[in-house]
């Protein structure tokens, strides 16, 4: 179920993103999961989020669901398939924001989004790099990862997202 209202407002030169998340105190995995096994909410979602989109005056539909299990990684490419083919139909745009991969011993582990398919669906990915100020050392993990997100997703679409916030590091 889609909540919150969608503010019209003017973003002069920039494009406007209607931001759809299950992100907020904790990541709503249940919801995700229950949401990507009803193919009638999907259609029912995609609909109400189009239809705000238009109705005020937004660019695209910027899409932020986290926690998508991998088993669910199918259900969650088509969904996404499907919006970004209903916001195509009206001049929209999709944008993407993924999960950061988590590292396996060289390897990166990206659950249930399958950053290769998806990044042929959007218009632009949005890319949440490691808050942790050590990653970003020569050859560090954000590098690691930027080169691996740069082998799924072509480059021109990739945002990258640094966090201001602190990281404490004791010990």
């Amino acid at each position: 179920d889609l909540q919150g209202e969608a503010a019209g407002v003017d973003g002069g030169d920039n494009a406007l993103y209607l931001r759809a998340s299950n992100v907020g105190a904790v990541v709503d995995q249940a919801s995700l999961s229950a949401f990507l096994g009803d193919s009638t909410a999907q259609g029912n979602q995609i609909n109400a989020l189009v239809n705000t989109a238009v109705n005020s005056g937004y660019d695209g539909v910027n899409l932020d669901y986290q926690g998508v299990a991998a088993s669910q990684r199918e259900a969650y490419t088509s969904f996404v398939t499907s919006l970004a083919d209903a916001l195509g139909a009206q001049g929209l745009q999709l944008a993407l924001t993924l999960g950061t991969p988590q590292e396996t011993g060289g390897n990166w582990d990206s659950g249930g989004q399958d950053w290769a398919a998806l990044g042929q669906l959007a218009d632009f990915v949005y890319l949440q790099l490691p808050a942790d100020p050590t990653a970003y050392g020569e050859d560090g993990l954000a590098m690691q990862l930027l080169n691996w997100a740069t082998r799924q997703i072509d480059r021109s679409k990739l945002v990258p997202l640094v966090t201001a916030n602190a990281v404490d590091r004791l010990g």
